[in-house]
């Protein structure tokens, strides 16, 4: 009878987890073989930082995306594809781009223009692999935008906090007659924790058997030791209401598991009572230990023993998150589960000293840590500038959270970014308390056990398949793009179509291409193409995001538009100017890459491109006929000239630089040239468009990199500059070898500012501070 009601326990509360088939033992081999094939298949997480997450219509939204390999916690040297999206409280998409991400890193800027009206919204950023995996490694979180045309005044909405209490017992179980330890949490409809306030727990007779206060994030940890068939209630007390809760599911039969964490070590206590014994001794389980990618696992039996102790040191264990889950090999399922995490080898480092110089205009600052900067490693930090009363949202993410915790974590998690501020006894009681409550990791049992679909390819830029209707055409010419080389290729005689992979182009640009004669003349020709992606992918993940919280704030007349100048401002000229700026802004452009070359330079204008001949030529022309030039074409570094004579075409020039004298190998000196192209000057001469190019307008572009503009406020004094305002946002900070790193700010605001910091050094040291400026 006691073996039944054993069982059924087991079942009702774990079968919600579990799908697999009851009906063989399931083997720990069999764990670790399903496990390793769940977890073969590489991961991504994303991180976004935000400039700020309230917007004034027409202000610039600036965020900085990290792309980091989820297994080896390092920024992605192999991510380029990152789609970023902001979407209105219906899901629908308000604004969506695609940008390209270098090692990891890549900044970029949304207008908050006339598509967005007052009201909240959802960044969020994510890689087209990532749709393949149910696990938290998009980055999302809530923005506010206010239109000042139509939002006369803020008020704050006055809405009564309504409470709930949840009781979660350490790995999942509570097990009459031993002593069981209980995440108590208490939080309101938007995940929210009430602070502070008192906690008890009664029994039927309403006897207080334990007292106990919540933490700032209503959390508290609570040991409770049960009799059998008891009926326990837990009331707590705080804002104003008194909150009444059951403790249900009290088992007779079973185990429960609990933790203890000591200096170098964890225990890892098991524990069941008399009357369950019986039923368990000849039972085998198996703990296994993974974070995601790795696992380990052991067998253990209860045997005559009430009491199972297993202890791990650090150093044994993996980096930030275990997930530690008992399997009942009998019936095939996971029983208990508890999250903990292991500080070791966690990579975080400290702003140590901060210095500020007065300049005109501006302020100087600079950052000084004490990590040895390896120059050669990845590194940039991003840096928000705010009044230091700003009224600022509880961030659901920094930059360390990101990657260690939310991932692993199936809730939400209130200011993740405390439990990584230091490394006190308190914050790690804290942040293991937290974990508690957290109950089953967001990785799915079931999901593991199941043969992995991968439905969404992982990405590297625009490929494009070119169907050719001409058989006989084989060889053809792709001129450059922005981020791309020329390309000769040549098919196959019995291919009808190639494919031109890892394209990356910007806004505007086309695929431009064109058919090789045997003659070395390029004719039109005739082709289908196919481009993939050709579309932004739908977010299919479930999504946890919150709404956000704010401190109290007064009502702000807002008659006047608060903003001067925007992003719309810059660049606005009249209609009889066109011309004159654009000979001016030619003139300009001119002057600033002579300005800033170390040799003699050539920019082209229509008359060169039409007349010029090969580049061996022109190169012959300007007296560089010796020596073994190194030749730079738009960022691409080679030395096969033969090459840029088949590649490069002299009408689609803009400049070239030539340095007769520059730096080569081994001290020694050797010409330098630098070309740079640009394909929209075929279209200079239409008729030559006409005949001898076919040009395909990419379905899907990658967004080039905007410079955020700061705008300017009728005033730097009032209630709402200083707690809607921005300063400044810079998104590309870099150390340099006296380990210090250095920027300007803008003095028009004469308070306190806040500087939010968020970045990684030396390839995998994280930095995540906030500092204050005077």
């Amino acid at each position: 009878m006691k073996l039944v009601a054993l069982k059924k326990i087991l079942l009702i509360a774990l079968c919600s987890f579990f799908s697999i088939s009851l009906s063989a033992q399931i083997s720990q081999d069999q764990i670790i073989n399903f496990y390793k094939e769940f977890a073969k298949s590489p991961r991504e997480v994303a991180y976004v930082h935000l400039n700020k997450s309230v917007l004034i219509k027409n202000e610039m939204l600036g965020f900085n995306a990290y792309v980091f390999d989820k297994f080896t916690k390092k920024p992605s040297t192999v991510t380029t594809n990152l789609y970023c999206t902001i979407t209105d409280k219906n899901n629908k998409i308000i604004k969506s781009t695609l940008i390209k991400v270098a090692d990891g890193i890549s900044p970029n800027v949304f207008k908050i223009d006339s598509l967005f009206s007052s009201g909240n919204y959802t960044f969020r950023a994510y890689t087209n692999w990532m749709l393949n995996f149910d696990e938290r490694n998009y980055y999302e979180h809530t923005i506010t935008v206010i239109d000042p045309d139509k939002q006369k005044e803020i008020v704050p909405k006055k809405v009564e906090r309504m409470f709930t209490t949840q009781v979660l017992p350490e790995g999942g179980h509570i097990v009459a007659g031993v002593g069981n330890n209980l995440g108590i949490i208490v939080k309101d409809t938007n995940g929210f924790g009430l602070s502070n306030a008192r906690g008890l727990i009664v029994d039927s007779n309403n006897q207080p058997i334990k007292e106990f206060t919540l933490n700032q994030f209503g959390i508290a940890k609570v040991n409770l030791k049960p009799i059998d068939r008891e009926k326990y209630r837990v009331i707590i007390s705080g804002n104003g209401q008194k909150i009444v809760t059951p403790i249900k599911e009290i088992s007779s039969v079973g185990f429960n598991i609990s933790l203890l964490n000591l200096p170098k070590k964890i225990r890892l206590l098991f524990s069941t009572n008399k009357q369950s014994l019986p039923l368990l001794q000849k039972k085998s389980y198996v703990l296994v230990i993974h974070n995601g990618s790795e696992i380990k696992s052991i067998k253990f039996q209860f045997h005559d023993k009430q009491r199972i102790i297993k202890t791990f040191n650090h150093q044994d264990l993996f980096s930030g998150v275990n997930i530690f889950t008992v399997f009942d090999q009998d019936q095939n399922m996971p029983v208990l589960e508890r999250l903990y995490f292991n500080w070791n080898g966690i990579s975080i480092a400290k702003i140590n000293d901060m210095k500020v110089k007065e300049m005109e205009d501006s302020l100087s600052v600079s950052l000084k840590i004490s990590e040895n900067i390896d120059l050669s490693k990845i590194q940039n930090l991003s840096v928000s500038v705010l009044p230091k009363s700003a009224l600022l949202p509880k961030f659901n993410s920094t930059i360390i959270s990101q990657l260690h915790l939310n991932p692993y974590i199936k809730g939400y998690i209130e200011n993740p970014h405390y439990y990584f501020t230091n490394f006190s006894g308190k914050v790690k009681s804290d942040f293991d308390n937290l974990l508690i409550t957290q109950g089953w990791s967001s990785y799915d049992w079931s999901t593991i056990f199941q043969k992995q679909l991968i439905n969404h390819r992982f990405e590297n830029g625009i490929d494009v398949v070119a169907k050719v209707n001409n058989k006989k055409d084989k060889k053809f010419i792709v001129y450059p793009l922005k981020n791309s080389l020329p390309s000769i290729i040549q098919m196959e005689e019995t291919n009808s179509q190639f494919m031109h992979t890892n394209l990356f182009p910007y806004e505007k640009e086309q695929y431009i291409v064109g058919k090789l004669k045997n003659s070395g003349e390029v004719r039109k020709p005739s082709m289908y193409l196919q481009f993939y992606p050709s579309k932004i992918p739908s977010f299919s993940i479930y999504s946890h995001e919150f709404s956000l919280k704010y401190s109290p704030f007064s009502i702000y007349s807002l008659d006047m538009n608060p903003l001067i100048t925007s992003w719309y401002d810059k660049g606005s000229e009249l209609l009889d100017e066109v011309y004159v700026r654009a000979k001016s802004k030619r003139s300009k452009r001119v002057r600033e890459i002579k300005a800033a070359s170390y040799g003699d330079v050539h920019v082209f204008n229509r008359l060169d491109r039409k007349h010029a001949r090969s580049l061996s030529h022109y190169l012959t022309s300007e007296g560089l006929s010796g020596g073994a030039p190194k030749f730079i074409l738009n960022g691409f570094v080679t030395e096969d000239l033969g090459y840029l004579n088949s590649v490069v075409r002299m009408d689609i020039v803009d400049y070239i630089e030539i340095r007769k004298e520059g730096p080569g190998t081994e001290g020694g000196l050797r010409p330098i040239v630098t070309i740079v192209t640009d394909s929209k000057f075929l279209f200079e001469d239409t008729s030559y468009a006409n005949n001898r190019i076919s040009s395909y307008p990419f379905l899907l572009t990658f967004s080039a990199p905007k410079e955020y503009y700061t705008p300017m406020y009728s005033s730097y004094s009032s209630d709402f500059f200083r707690n809607f305002g921005v300063i400044s946002w810079i998104p590309n900070v870099k150390f340099d070898e006296n380990n210090t790193a250095t920027f300007k700010i803008s003095r028009k605001y004469k308070d306190v500012m806040r500087l939010r910091i968020e970045g990684i050094i030396n390839g995998k040291d994280l930095i995540s501070e906030t500092k204050f400026v005077k």
